[in-house]
């Protein structure tokens, strides 16, 4: 159900342009969602993944998989150190597939920065 994976209910905003803002937002994450469910389905690997794992995918895993992937900020000596923390295994399979880059297991700052930094895409494709 559409309405249920993106929470697009209730709607708390008062003016127009709000509202549709969070009705984009809403629909723009839900496009993303299924985008990945689909080039996951039709990904070699994963089918391979899925019969020896005996995994079903849902939109839910793919937002599970998602928040899985995080860092923390820690202070050592007055200096921010990034850690990586451990994210599930179909989070590592949406990694792969759309070959986005993790930031080591610790980063400073400016490491971390240059390991997200967003490259340009040749050739785009949403399918």
């Amino acid at each position: 159900d559409l309405k249920s994976f993106i929470k697009i209910r209730p709607v708390r905003h008062f003016k127009r342009e709000r509202v549709i803002g969070h009705t984009i937002v809403s629909f723009l994450s839900y496009f993303f969602l299924k985008n990945i469910e689909f080039r996951l389905t039709n990904s070699k690997k994963f089918k391979e993944y899925q019969k020896k794992s005996n995994f079903t995918l849902s939109i839910k895993k793919i937002q599970d998989a998602l928040l899985s992937l995080k860092v923390v900020k820690v202070k050592v000596k007055n200096k921010d150190i990034f850690i990586k923390l451990k994210h599930n295994t179909l989070a590592s399979k949406i990694v792969d597939l759309f070959k986005f880059r993790l930031p080591k297991n610790s980063s400073t700052k400016d490491e971390l920065d240059e390991t997200l930094k967003v490259k340009e895409i040749k050739n785009p494709t949403l399918f």
